[in-house]
């Protein structure tokens, strides 16, 4: 994997900055998005998906540069990029199902979260823009792309990023602690996701390795519903 890996990204203090910015922006459009819903619920999903492109829009600009040349360098490598994520997906597999097992062993027939009802209750058109566009370019931008601008160390960051990506993907359970063993499935995504961009220093690795995660998971629910 050496021979992709690209030059670690040097962080100035406007691309500091830009990485702060984000996680501000993201957290705003979200909160608002969510404001919506006690008003009329009826403009929850218009609400939200033009709060979802604006945000990408906005992250876009932020990264643009980055961006550009990390997926040409995907472009360039695609065969032994893919090779290389497929060969890591197994291993995050195993320890995704073993998080989750853990956490049903733990919390029994509620260890299903809050997040994972609310997907399940998308419509089909506004699930698949959230998961297989939004969610592996916008979160991979912000969980990974801002918060490595913030954190340096390789392991801190990596470490960091698996449980704020986890974490925040349980905040409306009941209990801490609730909020922490439903976590461990998406902790383990996270810092899957971390790792792999820490690996390749490109952001579309992960982004493609969260866009396969997503992937799979909309199939599942599309073939329930």
């Amino acid at each position: 994997m050496k021979e992709l890996k690209l030059e670690k990204e040097v962080i100035t203090k406007k691309e500091f900055g830009l990485g702060l910015l984000v996680i501000i922006m993201y957290f705003s459009t979200n909160v608002f998005a969510s404001y919506i819903i006690h008003f009329n619920n009826a403009l929850y999903y218009p609400i939200s998906a033009i709060c979802s492109i604006f945000m990408m829009v906005f992250a876009y600009f932020c990264f643009r540069k980055r961006i550009k040349r990390d997926f040409k360098a995907f472009w360039q490598n695609k065969r032994k990029y893919l090779l290389f994520i497929f060969q890591n997906q197994l291993i995050m597999y195993a320890l995704y199902f073993l998080a989750s097992f853990i956490s049903v062993q733990i919390l029994g027939s509620a260890s299903q979260s809050v997040n994972q009802t609310e997907i399940e209750k998308m419509p089909i058109a506004f699930l698949i823009f959230t998961a297989l566009i939004y969610a592996p370019f916008v979160e991979e931008l912000l969980f990974r792309g801002s918060i490595r601008r913030i954190i340096k160390h390789d392991w801190i960051f990596i470490i960091a990023s698996g449980l704020i990506f986890g974490l925040l993907h349980t905040i409306g359970e009941a209990t801490t602690f609730e909020m922490i063993i439903k976590g461990l499935p998406y902790i383990t995504m996270g810092t899957y996701f971390a790792y792999m961009y820490v690996k390749s220093e490109n952001i579309s690795t992960s982004m493609i390795c969260h866009l396969f995660q997503n992937f799979l998971g909309v199939i599942t629910i599309i073939a329930f519903k």
